[in-house]
């Protein structure tokens, strides 16, 4: 679980697959999601916490910042 405030590692230069943590940009606020699926060269993601999470559709990736290698 991931809470406001917590900090991650990434790495930019390996390609997320399904199930990865993803931080990404959303209109200028980074996001951590995890990814549900691919397609069509989109990436669709969603929060693990599904009550509380923020809705976001399929993201383009060049948005995505990394992936989440590491939280500290």
């Amino acid at each position: 679980a991931f809470s406001d405030g917590d900090h991650v590692l990434t790495f930019h230069w390996i390609k997320p697959h399904k199930d990865d943590v993803v931080v990404f940009n959303d209109e200028g606020k980074n996001l951590i999601k995890r990814v549900n699926k691919i397609k069509d060269g989109e990436f669709f993601v969603r929060g693990d916490n599904r009550k509380f999470s923020s809705k976001v559709g399929p993201i383009e990736p060049s948005l995505i910042i990394g992936k989440v290698i590491l939280k500290y």
